[in-house]
């Protein structure tokens, strides 16, 4: 638990919905009390797993780049026998990619967010100053543990992938398979070239070209087939060129087509019956209803709102012009 420093109360976390109440917001509480917890360690914990399983399935983006991914998908071909976890949390620090079985802890670094170049600190950016303490601080840590650190460069995966599989072999102390990178090896369906693995996602099937040019080349070339995507006005029947969400050629075919009496009548029904099956009306009908009888001996039900205007009430017009 977690005390506020204003009021004294527990929480599992301060939120800025309790804040609001002392006129505070968040960034002002960190100011006043700085170096004290917001959120307690077990929700913390809940939180994370939380997010994991969010992302694994698909509702949040993995933070981890192409190049990982890519590496990862290649590192579970060359050495099925061995299981890899990517984005794994150890105390303090995440791993992108980690073996369990022998204490191994992969690191893809970026060329330019983690200074390939070893400029001097002096010369470095806000943001490679703060990559490169942070580098530091978990390369100890994971040290002490008793984890055994690999770091990888982008472009080197990029330019010879090979050679950082042997690396990794050797710290695994297995031999991976031959000839697996010919087989993950795409090919552009428009010129039929290799695709790089700097443009080629392993993991996905999204990439299927090995440029733009390609992919627009492709893209024309199935626009011009009578293909069954194709789209049909629906007044004239009209094939329609780059239009795959509309259905009229133009406004006055929409507005033909709009003033057809059964058109109006299909929409008409389609509006009423949604109105009438949604839950507030069901619940008005339920909740509501008065019973009554009318002067001519009709069943008829009516809502309270209506009792309470005052007067005589009949199942329907010809009975109050008859009957007042």
């Amino acid at each position: 638990m977690v005390i506020c420093q204003i009021c004294k109360k527990k929480f599992k976390a301060i939120g800025h919905n309790h804040l609001k109440t002392h006129g505070l917001t968040v960034k002002e509480y960190k100011l006043l009390y700085p170096g004290h917890k917001m959120i307690s360690d077990s929700t913390m914990e809940k939180y994370k797993l939380h997010t994991k399983k969010l992302v694994k399935e698909g509702v949040f983006g993995s933070r981890s780049s192409k190049t990982h991914l890519f590496f990862l998908h290649l590192l579970e071909q060359y050495f099925p026998c061995v299981e890899f976890e990517s984005e794994y949390t150890i105390k303090y620090y995440t791993v992108d990619i980690v073996c369990l079985e022998k204490k191994l802890a992969i690191e893809i670094n970026g060329d330019w967010f983690h200074n390939k170049d070893n400029k001097p600190y002096d010369e470095l950016t806000p943001i490679q100053k703060k990559n490169h303490k942070n580098d530091k601080s978990k390369s100890t840590f994971l040290r002490r543990k008793g984890w055994n650190q690999v770091i990888l460069w982008e472009s080197d995966i990029k330019n010879s992938v090979e050679s950082q599989v042997e690396i990794v072999s050797n710290f695994l102390n297995k031999k991976p398979l031959e000839n697996i990178h010919i087989d993950l090896k795409k090919k552009c369906k428009q010129c039929g070239k290799r695709i790089p693995p700097s443009k080629n996602n392993y993991y996905s099937e999204a990439k299927k070209y090995c440029s733009n040019e390609c992919k627009n080349k492709a893209f024309l070339r199935d626009r011009n087939d009578d293909s069954e995507w194709r789209v049909h006005c629906k007044q004239c029947g009209k094939k329609l060129k780059n239009r795959r969400n509309k259905s009229f050629c133009g406004k006055d075919c929409q507005k033909k087509f709009e003033s057809d009496e059964s058109y109006r009548e299909d929409l008409h029904q389609k509006i009423s019956k949604s109105i009438k099956d949604s839950e507030y009306h069901k619940k008005r009908r339920i909740n509501g209803r008065v019973d009554l009888v009318c002067d001519c001996g009709k069943n008829f039900w009516v809502h309270k709102k209506r009792l309470k205007r005052g007067g005589n009430i009949w199942c329907s017009r010809d009975c109050y012009i008859k009957y007042h």
